[in-house]
Order: structure tokens, then C-alpha cells, then sequence
């Protein structure tokens, strides 16, 4: 019996050192690997538990333990560019437990760079790159078969002290070959009780319906490809069907980018209103708002859809072309309004400090964001580069270093860099997010589908200082709304502000 321990090492281990956005749900990239494999011919002959950061450890002493406990033959690593460290502080765990543990590294971080992953730490054998269940499956098989594992497509190992590359491996075409993860092996009441991307302490599961985004943004990774894939409408409302009898009614839909085809979508929960299943979605990592039409946005309301976050970034059109988004702001805007008149919460991604953006390009998109009193949660972000994007590897490219792009981004990228983006998001809280009248339209409107301590907690989050001192929501909109007196700010392609 070969056995297997998958470990989710992307939360900060202290407590109070994890982001107050952080993705807390179910690590449905490892169960998806443990899945495959354990439906497989070789299932039989392994052993695969789960460990996640979110819920079984804060330390590394915990973490040595559950390993020690588990005396894995093979040890599976994710993570995040955040949490480097914690990944390679695990890899060296593993590894003290016994020398003879294979250990393998993937997910954003190692795939993007796997070679310098592998000079960076002598503990990790070997890198995925990429998209997982095959290779993973692949890996396995080899090693129960005693075969070379330096033979499998979609790795980076070493050999004779040097690191090496395997044959690369096309991306998964048929999704719908991917056995639907195993939602058995997750006990969601350890989950419960924590806020992720769907603001709800509830039992929630996230799902990918597609994989891979047909656009060109420069600051996104390839994770998975430029290749757009999906998955049947049938496949998917299986997996729903089987969640909602696990009594997990709430579902995050965690595509890049769900709504690219309309029609499709309209597909998808015209067969969910069939099912008459009673589920309630989110879609934390933004559509694309210029590909939505309005049947669709009706079918995903009528099918159960009450969150709608649409992904805007810049309202400048220059920017717009820079960073290669290209978004078309007619249909954007149409979308949005539309999904508003829905009375459907609505939240709206925004960024600012991008390489050149002038004053006027950055208060543009606040303009865009302004022309609506009722988006919830605008979340203002201030770009960086990670490595494994085009933005990151041209500056590489250009003869920067590592530590000059990370000092670059670190108070904003821009012509005027910290004024900026300081000045912007001034403006964002003053004018817009704290002002009382827009506070009260959006809190109504979020009060249809959200309990009091979800949105209490979720506003103390989201928001900086001492949130803590307030008991209710009531209280807490009452110390922090603004009575200020805003003029109506009118968005204008390439031109200034406009002031009415």
C-alpha cells in the first residue's frame, strides 16, 4: 500500500497573520488528484489523505506531527506565491521524516517556476507543471510499477544533480474525463464557520466549470493555458446534484472565466431549473462582463445565482490596451446595469498602479465605478507582478531583478507610484465606499440574502482600523458612513472628469 499525503500549504500558519480575503474552502485541487487516483486501477494500492492549512494546522510542530503520524511514502505540495516559505519549510518536514519520501511540488507557484523551484530546494524531487490529475495519476502508476518517474510527461526533475525536463503534455481536452472530486472525503463542517469567497459561514463548495481563459491580460498566470475548455452542462449539474444531497447548497464558481460562451450558460442553468435544484452562486473570480447578455444574466438569477462580481479593473481605454484586457465598456456597463436592475448583490474588481497610469487614468475607473450607488463590495486592488505573468517575465526580460520588480510594485507601479495610489484610494473611501446614502442602498440589498454576522463580519474584513468595537451592523455603518456631499461623477472615454 503506497502511502499518499496531499498538503494545501497556502495560508499564513499564525492565525492572525491570514488575509482577511483568504480563500477559506476545501483545497478542491488535491482532492481532484486523490480522486483520480483512487478511482483508478491503481486505487486500490493507495492511501491518500488531505491535509489543508486552513483547518488542521498553525504551526510547523503541528504540521511535523500530522506527517509523522501519517508515514507518507509520497508527499504532495501546493501553494500560493504567498506562502513560498511555508512550502518549502514543509518540503524540508517531509523530508526530516524520512529521506526516502518522494516529494512533489505544484500548484500557481511551482508550476510557474519549476527549475528555479528545484535549485531553490534540495528537499523537492520533483515539479508538476500544470494541470495535475494526469501527471499526478502518471507519477503515481510509475512508482507502484517501479518505472523511471523521469519518464512522465509534465515534470521537472532531478537527475545526477541536474535538473531536467520531461516531455511536455498537452492540457486535459475533455474535461468531462476528469472524475467529479470525491466530495465524500471533505468533512464541511470544519468549514463552516469560515468566511472565503463567498461571504457566508455556511457549508460551501467551489467548482470548475472551465478551465484555461482565451484573453491575454498581462498580469494573470497560464495555469491553465490560453486554451479554453468546458465542461458538458450535464457533468456539472451532476456534481451539484451531489453536493446538494451532501446538504451543501451554496456553491462558488471559481472559473476564470465562467460566461465566455452566453449560451452555454444559459445551458447550464436552464438544466439546473429543471433539476429544481435550490443552490446559491457566486462567482468570486469575476465574469467578464462584456460577454454577458442579458438572457444569461436572467437564467443564472432564476437558477439561483445572487452574487454577481464583475471584473473591470481600469476605466481608461489605455490602460485597458496595455495590460491587453481589451474589456469593451458598452456592454460592460449594460451588464452591470442589468444585473443590478436584477436586485442581485453585485461586487466589481478595481485596479490601480499600473506601469504609466497617470492621476487621471486611475480616478477614471473610480468615474466608472461611480456611476452606480448599489455595487456592494468594490474591491480596489493595486496591481503586482507575479512571476509566471507576461507583465513579470518582460521585465525580467528588460534587465530587471527580482527584487527591483518586487520593490517596483510594492507601492504601486505608476508615473506617480505611492501618490497615487494613495490619493485614489482616499477618494474610493470618501467618495464612494463610506458614503452614508450608498452604504445604506447596498446593505439593503445585501440583507435579502446575507445574515447579520456574515455581513458584520464580512464589512469588519473588509475594511481598515479596529473593526472590532462594533457589535451589529447598524453600529457599525453608524461609526464609519460619511455624510459627504459627492457631485455626480460622469465616466468619459479619454477625456477628464466631468462634474455635474
Amino acid at each position: 500500500m503506497i502511502k499518499i499525503l496531499l498538503i494545501d500549504c497556502s495560508r499564513a500558519l499564525d492565525i492572525g497573520l491570514r488575509d482577511t480575503y483568504d480563500v477559506h474552502h476545501p483545497p478542491v485541487g488535491l482532492l481532484a488528484l486523490a480522486t483520480k487516483v483512487n478511482k483508478s486501477d491503481i486505487g486500490k494500492h493507495t492511501d491518500i489523505k488531505i491535509i489543508d492549512s486552513t483547518v488542521d494546522y498553525t504551526s510547523l510542530d503541528e504540521l511535523e506531527q500530522l506527517i509523522n503520524n501519517a508515514s507518507p511514502d509520497i508527499v504532495g505540495l501546493r501553494c500560493l506565491h504567498k506562502h513560498t516559505e511555508q512550502f518549502h519549510q514543509a518540503s524540508a518536514v517531509a523530508k526530516k521524516f524520512s529521506k526516502n519520501t518522494l516529494v512533489i511540488g505544484g500548484g500557481p507557484y511551482p508550476s510557474a517556476e519549476p527549475e528555479k523551484t528545484l535549485r531553490r530546494d534540495d528537499h523537492l524531487d520533483i515539479v508538476v507543471v500544470g494541470e495535475g490529475e494526469e501527471v499526478f495519476y502518471d507519477l503515481i502508476a510509475a512508482y507502484y510499477n517501479k518505472k523511471p518517474l523521469a519518464d512522465v510527461p509534465g515534470i521537472y526533475h532531478r537527475e545526477n544533480g541536474e535538473i531536467k525536463q520531461s516531455e511536455t503534455r498537452d492540457v486535459i481536452q475533455d474535461l468531462d474525463s476528469i472524475p467529479i472530486p470525491d466530495w465524500t472525503l471533505v468533512n464541511f463542517d470544519r468549514y463552516e464557520n469560515l468566511m472565503g469567497q463567498a461571504p457566508v459561514f455556511r457549508k460551501m463548495a467551489p467548482i470548475l466549470t472551465t478551465r484555461g481563459c482565451p484573453y491575454a491580460c498581462t498580469y494573470c498566470h497560464e495555469l491553465f493555458q490560453k486554451r479554453f475548455r468546458v465542461r458538458s452542462p450535464q457533468h456539472i449539474v451532476e456534481e451539484l446534484e451531489i453536493l446538494s444531497d451532501l446538504g451543501v447548497y451554496d456553491i462558488s464558481v471559481i472559473d476564470d472565466i465562467f460566461n465566455l460562451y452566453p449560451e452555454r450558460v444559459i445551458e447550464i442553468f436552464n438544466l439546473i431549473i429543471q433539476k429544481n435544484l435550490k443552490l446559491r452562486f457566486y462567482y468570486p473570480n469575476g465574469l467578464r462582463g462584456d460577454r454577458m447578455t442579458h438572457e444569461a444574466i436572467d437564467s443564472m438569477v432564476e437558477g439561483g445565482s445572487i452574487l454577481f462580481t464583475y471584473a473591470l479593473e481600469s476605466g481608461s481605454r489605455r490602460i485597458q490596451k496595455l495590460v491587453k484586457k481589451e474589456l469593451r465598456f458598452d456592454p460592460f456597463y449594460d451588464a452591470v446595469d442589468y444585473t443590478i436592475k436584477k436586485g442581485v448583490m453585485v461586487d466589481m474588481f478595481l485596479m490601480v498602479g499600473f506601469p504609466t497610469e497617470t492621476e487621471e487614468e486611475a480616478l477614471k475607473t473610480l468615474d466608472f465605478l461611480s456611476q452606480w450607488d448599489e455595487i456592494c463590495f468594490p474591491y480596489l486592488n493595486v496591481l503586482n507582478a507575479f512571476p509566471g505573468t507576461e507583465i513579470y517575465d518582460k521585465m525580467i526580460a528588460e534587465g530587471s531583478s527580482e527584487k527591483e520588480i518586487k520593490e517596483a510594485f510594492a507601492n504601486g507601479y505608476s508615473s506617480g507610484g505611492q501618490e497615487i495610489i494613495e490619493l485614489v484610494k482616499f477618494d474610493f473611501l470618501k467618495n464612494y465606499f463610506l458614503r452614508r446614502d450608498r452604504l445604506q442602498k447596498a446593505i439593503t440589498i445585501q440583507r435579502k440574502f446575507l445574515r447579520e454576522d456574515e455581513l458584520l463580519y464580512k464589512y469588519k474584513t473588509y475594511l481598515p482600523g479596529n473593526m472590532d468595537r462594533f457589535q451589529t451592523l447598524d453600529e457599525l455603518v453608524k461609526g464609519i458612513a460619511l455624510d459627504t456631499q459627492q457631485s455626480k461623477r460622469v465616466w468619459t472615454p479619454d477625456s477628464e472628469v466631468v462634474a455635474v
